[in-house]
Order: structure tokens, then sequence, then C-alpha cells
């Protein structure tokens, strides 16, 4: 199929605190910001751009932030744990098989061009689990449009770890003023699920961008005073 044409199988919805596909299967999750109370019980990391995923709760997650171990992804086959990320423009990435497995990522563009999805679908699948069975939700995220970086990162797009074919990454990349170029993380994230062979059908994006909606935090818009959005998944 041509690479364009996979991203017609996604469920691409305009907006939310939730997945709509993830509500019809009972899944409890949500996407936190300026106004949604944080769910209690939360096993997170430190989180340092990497694509290091750990087993939660057997991971010493929580405790204070020195304390916890440095991760970009959890994942659990724990029934009730409840998997955690933060961010603030990057791209949070929920996976779940209903009953057997859950994982909670943060992919900024590091993250992502250096292959943490493909990371996490393996984690997953090392573990017996079918990537066609995954379903798999991208929360809100800054936008292609807000999104301006340098020839570095599209470079990563291109040469990175993330495996995206070159037409793939011609997909997620626009030019911008004078050297400044656009990138699509949610699209990029797509693309590398189905590399990955998740089946496309079971994924959701949240339509949202971070940086244009001021129901969430967003770094490139607020800097250093900026908060964090929670990402969550509980199995």
């Amino acid at each position: 199929m041509q690479a364009w044409a996979t991203l017609n199988a996604v469920q691409w919805q305009r907006g939310g605190v939730a997945a709509d596909a993830w509500k019809k299967l009972g899944a409890k999750h949500g996407f936190t910001g300026k106004h949604e109370p944080t769910p209690p019980a939360l096993h997170h990391a430190r989180q340092v751009h990497g694509t290091r995923i750990v087993v939660a709760p057997e991971a010493a997650t929580g405790g204070e932030t020195s304390r916890r171990v440095e991760a970009d992804g959890l994942l659990t086959l724990t029934p009730g744990t409840r998997l955690a990320v933060k961010t603030a423009d990057c791209l949070p990435l929920l996976l779940l098989v209903p009953g057997r497995a859950a994982a909670a990522i943060h992919a900024g563009w590091r993250g992502l061009t250096s292959g943490i999805i493909g990371e996490a679908v393996l984690a997953l699948t090392e573990l017996g689990i079918d990537a066609t069975d995954i379903h798999a939700v991208v929360g809100p995220a800054i936008s292609r449009g807000a999104f301006e970086v340098g020839i570095e990162v599209v470079e990563s797009l291109h040469h990175g770890a993330c495996g995206l074919t070159p037409v793939q990454a011609a997909l997620c990349i626009s030019k911008g003023m004078a050297d400044r170029w656009h990138v699509d993380l949610p699209v990029a994230a797509v693309l590398s699920l189905a590399n990955a062979n998740v089946d496309l059908t079971k994924v959701s994006v949240i339509q949202t961008c971070t940086f244009a909606t001021p129901q969430w935090h967003s770094f490139r818009r607020d800097g250093k005073v900026h908060g964090s959005n929670w990402s969550w998944v509980e199995l």
C-alpha cells in the first residue's frame, strides 16, 4: 500500500481528552491538560528523550524525581496498573492489548527518530503479544504548522533509527521560512506504528495542537514556565 494511503486507515479524531474508539473498548485512559484532574496512583519515569522501555510496577517508577528510573516508555502486564507520561508539545502514545498489556510512551522528535515506537512494539512482542492485536492512541501534541525545526530534525527523520522510508519521511515534512522546516510528529508516529506491523485500523490520533490550544501546556508557547500534560492508561 502507498505510504499516503496507509494514513486513511487511521481514526483521526478532532479534539477530546480520550479516544472515542477506546471508550467503546471500555479502556481506562485519558489525556489531562490544565483543567482535568490528574488520576491518582500513576507509575511514571524520569524522561530523558531516549528509547528505554521499562516494566511497571516492577521498575521503581514512583517516589521523588531523583529516585525514578530513567526511561521514556513504561509497559505492564499487571492488571490495575496505571502508566503515565508527561509532555508539553512532545507526542504521547498509549498502547493497549485489552486484558493483556498496556504501555505509555513519551516521544519527542529525538525519541521518535531514535526508534522508541518500534522499541515499544518490540518489547510487547517479546512478551508474546502479536503486534496486530495492539490498539494505539496518539495524544495531543504540537502540530506540523507550529513545530518549526532546523535541518537536523529533517535529517534525523530520513536517516535515524525510526526506519521511515524516504517517501514516508517526506509525508512528515514541509518547508518553512528561510532555513526552517516543519515536521508532523503524529504522522511520523502513525507511519512508525505501521512499520512495526501495528494494524492501523486500531490506531487513533487526537488532532489537538498543544501550542495552539490554551487548555494544553506548551513549552514552545509558554517557555520555561510551562506545566505538563499527563497521558495515562490502566490495564
